[in-house]
C-alpha cells in the first residue's frame, strides 16, 4: 500500500504528489536564477523547463482545490495584495532607489501573477463543478479551445493575468477533475500502469527535443503574449500543454510516494518559498552575482537555489505564513 499521510482536514495526503512539488519549486526558483545569465546549455535547459514546470504547478494547484470563500480570500487575495504591495516598495526603495511607488493591483508585479490567475482558476470552481465525467471531459475541451483563442487577442497580455488565466486554465481543472471526478485515487491507479510510464517517457523524449530543435518560442511559453508577439501558432501552444501534461504523467509514475526527508516536507511548504525568493532574485540581478563561466554559473545558480529551498521551508517561516495567510 502507498505511503500517506493524514491532513488537517483528515485527508490523507499524497506524499508522491507533494514531492513533485518539491522538485517543482525548485525548478521554478532554479529557472528564475538561469535568467540572469546566459549560455548554450542555460537557455536550453531553461526553455525545456519552462516549457512544463508552471502547467504542472496549476495541475497540481488543481488536484488540491476545494472551493472555500473565506480560504480563497486569506490563501490567495491576501498574500497577493500584501506582496503585490512589498514588491513594488522593494521596486522603489530598494532596486530603483527614486522610482515612484505606484499602488495598483491590476498588473501583478513579475511572479504575482500566479496567485492572481489561481484566484480566478478557484472562483471558477463553483461553476465547472460537477460529478459526471463525460460533462468534465467537455468542459476541458471548451477551456482548451479557449486558451488556444487566448493568443488571437492582443488586448489581454498581462492586465489581471487574464492571458495565462485562460492558457492554463485546462491544466487546472483537469488536475481538479483527477481529484474529484475522473476515478476514485486516479492517480494511484495511474502509477501502477507501466505501459503509461513507457508512453509517458516517450513523450516527453519527444516533446523535449521539439523544444529545443524546433526551437519553441519563448514567448509562448510565458502565455502572457498574442500568437503574432510570440511568433507562435495555436497548435504549438496546443503541443505545449499536451507535453506539459505528458511531464506530469511521467513525474506521478515515477516519484516516490513515500516520505522522503526535506523533499517532503518542502513540497508542503512551497507558498513562503515561492513569495520570498523574488526578492533574492532581484538583488541578485542587481549586483550581478553570476560572473563566471556557464558552468560555474549553473553550479552557483544550483547552489543558491538550495540554499533558499532550505531557509524558506524552515518551521518558523512556514509558521509566519500560516498564521498570516
Amino acid at each position: 500500500m502507498a505511503a500517506k499521510q493524514t491532513g488537517a482536514a483528515g485527508k490523507q495526503r499524497d506524499l508522491g504528489l507533494d514531492n513533485i512539488r518539491a522538485l517543482l519549486i525548485f525548478l521554478v526558483v532554479f529557472c528564475h536564477l538561469c535568467e540572469l545569465f546566459h549560455g548554450k546549455i542555460t537557455d536550453r535547459l531553461y526553455l525545456i523547463i519552462y516549457s512544463f514546470h508552471m502547467p504542472c504547478f496549476l495541475f497540481l494547484s488543481g488536484y488540491f482545490a476545494r472551493f472555500d470563500a473565506k480560504k480563497v480570500a486569506k490563501h490567495l487575495l491576501l498574500p497577493y495584495a500584501a506582496f503585490q504591495v512589498l514588491y513594488n516598495l522593494f521596486n522603489c526603495y530598494v532596486l530603483n532607489p527614486g522610482t515612484v511607488f505606484e499602488l495598483q493591483f491590476t498588473y501583478p508585479y513579475w511572479i504575482m501573477w500566479y496567485l492572481l490567475a489561481l484566484f480566478f482558476c478557484y472562483m471558477l470552481i463553483p461553476l465547472l463543478e460537477t460529478q459526471k465525467p463525460w460533462i468534465a471531459a467537455g468542459i476541458l475541451l471548451v477551456l482548451t479551445a479557449l486558451a488556444l483563442l487566448a493568443g488571437t487577442d492582443r488586448l489581454m497580455g498581462f492586465t489581471m493575468t487574464l492571458s495565462r488565466t485562460a492558457v492554463f486554465l485546462p491544466c487546472f481543472f483537469l488536475g481538479h477533475y483527477a481529484g474529484t471526478v475522473f476515478a476514485p485515487d486516479l492517480v494511484g491507479r495511474l502509477r501502477r500502469f507501466r505501459v503509461l510510464l513507457v508512453l509517458s517517457l516517450v513523450g516527453v523524449v519527444v516533446y523535449a527535443v521539439y523544444v529545443v530543435q524546433a526551437p519553441l518560442p519563448l514567448k509562448l511559453l510565458y502565455g502572457s503574449y498574442s500568437y503574432a508577439k510570440a511568433e507562435a501558432t495555436p497548435w504549438m501552444r496546443l503541443l505545449t500543454l499536451a507535453g506539459a501534461m505528458a511531464w506530469m504523467l511521467l513525474l506521478i509514475c515515477l516519484m516516490p510516494n513515500r516520505k522522503i526527508p526535506v523533499i517532503s516536507m518542502i513540497g508542503q511548504r512551497t507558498l513562503p518559498i515561492f513569495l520570498l525568493h523574488g526578492f533574492c532574485q532581484r538583488l541578485l540581478l542587481k549586483y550581478s552575482v553570476f560572473r563566471y563561466t556557464e558552468l560555474g554559473n549553473l553550479l552557483l545558480a544550483l547552489g543558491l537555489t538550495c540554499a533558499m529551498l532550505l531557509v524558506f521551508s524552515l518551521k518558523p517561516i512556514h509558521w509566519l505564513f500560516r498564521k498570516l495567510f
